[in-house]
């Protein structure tokens, strides 16, 4: 399989008749890695695999939660903080200040990928949002927590959509498959949304963002990979 691509202009810094690449994103999730092992061959069976996996997980939440940079083959996890002391005296206080997780792509991939990568360019494909970030403004948790009643950041690309039209918009969507659309929207982007949290009952949702691109009410629709809970 290849990676698929397609063109896109590239804005006023460019010439009119100049195009960028954008990668089509697919999205796999951890069933979709053990796959992939499985298919190697694995002298071990899929239930050992997930064992070990989720033991890899927790030894690297161990070795960032007391402060270490851990680097691997694949990606460098590292422990970073955000806010402002006040005086070399000044405390950690949660409510001004929060430990976050950055993590850049290690020397393997780096590497091998560019190296084995094939393209293929895609033609006539139409836009679909791509949800690629939420920012839980109040709590500074990124892709877990949401608070209701506070500010929301999306992004994305593609994710623009029409105000007025109540099918197009942000939406949580929670287990049940209750919907909750996003009423209060700040800033509305192709790449950026600024938006209210509306008031949301305890429980796990999927964040939406649908958006028509050609103006003939054909709605579709981008999800962020991880489910965000209210507590």
């Amino acid at each position: 399989m290849s990676i698929e691509f397609k063109l896109v202009r590239g804005g006023h810094l460019l010439d009119p008749d100049q195009y960028l690449g954008r990668v089509i994103a697919r999205t796999a999730n951890l069933e979709q890695l053990v796959d992939r092992i499985m298919e190697h061959g694995s002298s071990v069976c899929r239930s050992d695999v997930l064992s070990v996996l989720e033991d890899y997980f927790q030894a690297l939440e161990n070795l960032l939660v007391d402060g270490w940079t851990v680097i691997t083959p694949a990606a460098v996890y590292r422990v970073t903080m955000h806010g402002v002391f006040q005086g070399r005296l000044d405390e950690f206080d949660p409510e001004r200040h929060r430990v976050t997780v950055q993590v850049s792509t290690g020397r393997r991939l780096r590497q091998r990928v560019p190296a084995r990568a094939r393209v293929e360019r895609m033609l006539g494909m139409p836009p679909e949002p791509q949800v690629a970030e939420f920012l839980d403004v109040t709590s500074g948790a990124v892709h877990s927590t949401v608070t209701p009643g506070g500010e929301g950041i999306i992004l994305g690309e593609h994710i623009k959509f029409d105000l007025s039209d109540a099918a197009q918009g942000i939406f949580f969507v929670a287990a049940d498959q209750a919907e909750t659309r996003v009423q209060s929207v700040a800033w509305n982007g192709v790449r950026k949304h600024i938006f209210l949290v509306p008031a949301l009952a305890p429980g796990e949702y999927e964040l939406q963002v649908r958006a028509s691109f050609n103006g003939n009410g054909d709605v579709r629709t981008g999800a962020l990979q991880e489910k965000l809970t209210v507590a």
